[in-house]
């Protein structure tokens, strides 16, 4: 008959449409062909999805729906394509949860597969996974590890030290904040190249066991924003904080007056940062033109001191080295930080190499301009400017730790030979420490030839040293 074709067992009708790939339909009983027996092979269909189908088993996704095989997804309920398990793993499924089937670590919520099946996370899968900031440490969990300087954390809670700066452990919780805390090195703040690094950072000093043996010495002089960060802590009631936290070596004759020296609130640490201190005033009035690094509201320094407000901002100021306060308050913050003052002997010792007590850093006793080169001496760093001779505010050249890179001791230790003259402590066995006067350079001293490298200062343990501008300190990090 023209215009149709007529078959004996059953139509085929084609089925077409202008936007949709053709279907083949069938007529036919599954599971026959055109010759009455056998089975058909299932034929393409839309969507991924073949027609002719009798069984799970003919169809690529593990699935026949009225004769019809239909693609796999993460949601049929069957575990089909590269899937590890049911509706999960492989490269389309979501993750599978603890104790399904895996084939590699990525198949599992928890990114560890043993034996074939994800395992539930742990501190010692060596997997960042469950609730940790970095591998097997941080996180809510009281049975993960905190972790250690360098790893990533969200709180401070999360590191071994309690300080977590901009999503990384720092050193000691006195360097939580970046300004004073991250700012220490080579390079200024804001300027390509600078390398800066956390300026609690720690450096051994390879002692021999016979004087000692090795002792971690803090790399860099501690900085207003350390300070800062302490201050805030125990919100400027350090006096208080010594009495609670009170250290073992805080004890014996050498101490009794240390107390009576710290700062109950932050009124009382303006004023006693400023009393009788020699550069540690700005304004009209007592000394006039100074340099204190701690920065304070220009209405605070009217009102407890009488001072004129900073020409410098807080930011600025807290990279610079701490000064214009009493020993007691440093040897607070190294307490704070886990460690104490050290002594005029372990300074020594690192610049001491084989034995040999270095003049300077470098060496030899140098030139003018070597030393201009190596450390911040006779006012010759400042920053972000120059005072000017009007200037009142000197705090442009107080120096920022590590800025002199070529001046470093022999084992690293940033500004050995300038920057400020360092408090130091003398332990004694069974009886606390006392004061062990103050040494090296400072910023304001053009005169090295006349002053012996590492002079040793008196007065300092009976608690009679005043607040001044070019002495500071760095720690010693007990075990």
């Amino acid at each position: 008959m023209r215009g149709s074709l007529t078959i004996a067992v059953g139509v085929l009708a084609l089925v077409a449409c202008s936007t949709e790939e053709p279907q083949i339909v069938s007529s036919l009983p599954p599971g026959e062909d055109a010759g009455g027996g056998g089975s058909i092979t299932p034929t393409p269909g839309p969507d991924g999805g073949r027609v002719g189908c009798s069984s799970a088993s003919e169809c690529d996704g593990g699935r026949c729906v009225d004769g019809v095989c239909l693609a796999a997804t993460a949601t049929d309920g069957v575990k089909n394509g590269d899937e590890s398990d049911v509706d999960c793993g492989g490269s389309a499924a979501p993750k599978c949860a603890d104790g399904k089937a895996c084939k590699a670590p990525d198949d599992c919520v928890s990114k560890v597969c043993k034996g074939g099946v994800c395992a539930a996370p742990s501190a010692t899968d060596l997997v960042k996974n469950g609730g940790e900031t970095d591998v097997d440490c941080g996180g809510a969990s009281a049975a993960t590890p905190r972790c250690a300087p360098g790893k990533a954390c969200i709180v401070h809670g999360d590191c071994t030290r309690d300080a977590c700066r901009e999503g990384v452990c720092a050193h000691a919780r006195s360097c939580r904040q970046k300004y004073g805390g991250g700012t220490c090195g080579p390079g200024e703040v804001g300027v390509p190249g600078a390398k800066h690094e956390d300026c609690c950072v720690a450096v051994t000093v390879p002692r021999p066991a016979a004087s000692g043996g090795p002792f971690e010495l803090d790399k860099y002089l501690i900085t207003a924003g350390r300070m800062r960060a302490f201050l805030e802590e125990v919100k400027y009631d350090v006096r208080g904080w010594v009495e609670k936290n009170r250290p073992p070596w805080w004890t014996g004759t050498g101490t009794t007056t240390w107390d009576a020296m710290l700062p109950t609130n932050a009124d009382e640490f303006l004023s006693f940062s400023a009393t009788g201190g020699s550069g540690c005033y700005v304004g009209a009035g007592v000394g006039d033109n100074g340099a204190p690094a701690f920065w304070a509201p220009a209405a605070d320094l009217l009102r407890v001191i009488g001072g004129a407000p900073r020409a410098y901002t807080k930011d600025e100021l807290d990279t610079k080295v701490m000064n214009c306060f009493r020993a007691p308050l440093f040897h607070a913050l190294c307490a704070f930080d886990g460690g104490r003052l050290p002594s005029r002997d372990e300074w020594i010792e690192a610049r001491t190499v084989a034995g040999e007590v270095l003049e300077y850093p470098w060496g030899t006793e140098g030139s003018d301009a070597e030393r201009r080169a190596r450390a911040s001496y006779d006012f010759d760093y400042w920053w972000p400017r120059r005072p000017t001779a009007a200037d009142r505010d000197l705090g442009g050249y107080l120096p920022a730790p590590g800025r002199f890179p070529l001046g470093n001791g022999p084992f690293g230790h940033a500004d050995l030979l300038g920057a400020v003259e360092n408090m130091g402590s003398r332990p004694n066995t069974g009886a606390g420490v006392r004061g062990d006067g103050w040494f090296q350079f400072s910023f304001q001293e053009p005169e090295i030839a006349a002053h012996p490298y590492g002079q040793q200062s008196t007065g300092f343990g009976a608690g009679t040293y005043r607040p001044h501008w070019a002495v500071g300190a760095r720690c010693v990090k007990l075990p």
